[in-house]
């Protein structure tokens, strides 16, 4: 008959050194400290609470903190250090789930469901925190879901409808960003290996070399910045491999054009929708230093076709919403002047791109749509 051992643990610290520990069928009669937890941005100790059950918990050398739970199992854990705003677990299948560090050292979470679960300090908040939100997004995938009264969501972040004049109605005024880099970019802090994808406003983790080659991007388009640059966009949720079902491996960003057209395109994704933008000209494709001639897309007319055109754009650091008409060569761009125009033309919030001013500058102006 296996015997169950019980290891009384009072008041044990965790050598910080130690390779290697392992505890089969893990009763806790006493707190202990897990020292040296390596985090996301720091290292912090942990706590197992007193009365911890696990079928085992191990640390090794690397500061991997991993848990493997058995039904019936209830583990206990948090940290005590205040630079750990939060804690990240999971157990690689699905998304990470992620407790904000509320009330360090008394604070836990509790592991009850069947898995090995690693379990790491986080040292900012789960999510990020958006100016006039209201309710957010689960993590990871983070961002307003909805915004106070007088704004508007999109991407993930609150936009306000600001009051117009005697016209009536507000005007289109976006909350004025920091952002420098248009979709699409590709950053990396020059203090973290992290690759990120700019879209919609977010920063959306590339998590594995597999999925960067994958999804088409290109090693020479990334951008190395300072690492506050890449802190402040929200967390957007980590992209994932391109499938067939995702139109042939098309990524977020790509440029595609169809077989036997001249018309160059930028891609974007919101959920289900796709969009494509047409690039006016080569001037304004050569303006986003981020593009390169030799990564745009072939495809069949047929899976361009499954993309929605999209004519909605707003420049960088701009308030203004313009709809775009063909017109020549050039184009018009007519500013959609309050919010009512644009919900009583059907407009989709979702289809809007940013752009730069150059290619804002290469349409001809026309009158407000208002």
């Amino acid at each position: 008959m296996k015997k169950n051992i019980i290891f009384i643990l009072l008041g044990f610290v965790l050598s910080a050194t130690a390779a290697f520990a392992a505890y089969n069928s893990f009763i806790a009669n006493g707190d202990i400290t897990v020292q040296n937890v390596q985090g996301d941005g720091l290292t912090a100790d942990f706590k197992i609470f007193n009365g911890s059950t696990a079928e085992s918990w191990t640390i090794n050398s690397s500061g991997r903190f991993s848990v493997s739970i058995l039904d019936g199992s209830s583990f206990m854990t948090g940290s005590a250090d205040s630079d750990v705003k939060a804690i990240v677990y999971g157990t690689g299948e699905g998304a990470d789930s992620c407790a904000e560090n509320a009330t360090p050292g008394t604070t836990y979470i509790t592991l009850e469901t069947a898995g090995g679960y690693t379990i790491t300090p986080k040292s900012s908040a789960c999510c990020a925190t958006v100016a006039h939100a209201l309710t957010y997004h689960e993590y990871p995938s983070c961002g307003a879901a909805t915004c106070e009264t007088g704004y508007y969501v999109n991407g993930g972040v609150c936009y306000t409808i600001s009051g117009g004049g005697g016209g009536g109605g507000g005007s289109i005024a976006p909350t004025p960003t920091t952002t420098t880099y248009p979709n699409g970019t590709l950053l990396r802090a020059n203090n973290s290996d992290k690759v990120y994808l700019i879209d919609a406003g977010q920063k959306r983790w590339i998590p594995t070399g597999e999925i960067f080659t994958g999804n088409g991007y290109s090693w020479s388009s990334i951008k190395v910045v300072e690492p506050s640059v890449v802190s402040q966009y929200t967390e957007g949720v980590n992209v994932q491999m391109a499938t067939q079902a995702d139109q042939t491996s098309i990524p977020e960003g790509a440029i595609i054009r169809a077989n036997g057209d001249i018309d160059v395109y930028i891609v974007k994704y919101v959920g289900a929708k796709k969009f494509k933008r047409l690039v006016l000209s080569p001037s304004v494709f050569n303006s986003y230093g981020h593009l390169k001639w030799s990564d745009i897309k072939d495809i069949d007319k047929s899976v361009a076709d499954s993309f929605v055109v999209s004519d909605l754009v707003r420049a960088v650091n701009d308030s203004k919403v313009y709809k775009l008409y063909p017109s020549g060569d050039t184009g018009e761009k007519r500013w959609v002047k309050t919010a009512n125009v644009f919900t009583q033309m059907n407009l989709d919030w979702d289809s809007i791109y940013e752009i730069n001013q150059t290619d804002r500058n290469s349409y001809n102006d026309a009158s407000a749509l208002e």
